[in-house]
């Protein structure tokens, strides 16, 4: 069986890399905490991965099980044409294909942590500005006493 046709809207290993990697320095770039404006960018701007950060993980995906699947066949492959009796368990064929897709799951899991990343950014940045709201109202609050 033949590798699959990669769908249009599936990304490129390489675009995958490169949106990971942009995405990480943007999440790692230290920002004022004080200042509710920048808080405000910056919750509009992990809003605005999000889109990207799921075609991401779903091209991840597909590029993890299309190596599976090609692993699978091989070692199919094997048993067909050399011994139809299973050389090894179930367990230690799933380990060594694993193995040999690990270039593919490493990626798909850094997809998988940037998407839980993103969100616990969104997360972390609402807690701030509702923080500073709080702190403006509290002046304000008593500035009126």
């Amino acid at each position: 069986m033949e590798a699959p046709n990669k769908p249009e809207y599936i990304w490129e290993i390489s675009d995958i890399m490169d949106f990971i990697q942009q995405s990480e320095s943007f999440l790692m770039t230290q920002i004022n905490t004080d200042d509710g404006d920048e808080i405000a960018w910056r919750i509009a701007e992990c809003i605005n991965l999000i889109p990207a950060m799921n075609n991401a993980l779903a091209s991840a995906k597909w590029h993890t099980d299309t190596a599976y699947r090609a692993e699978w066949e091989h070692v199919q492959s094997i048993y067909a044409t050399d011994n139809p009796t299973p050389l090894y368990a179930a367990s230690v064929l799933k380990d060594y294909i694993k193995s040999r897709t690990a270039e593919a799951q490493a990626l798909l899991l850094r997809a998988e942590k940037l998407s839980s990343g993103v969100i616990h950014a969104l997360d972390g940045l609402r807690s701030i500005l509702s923080k500073l709201k709080e702190d403006r109202r509290a002046s304000s609050y008593g500035q009126n006493l």
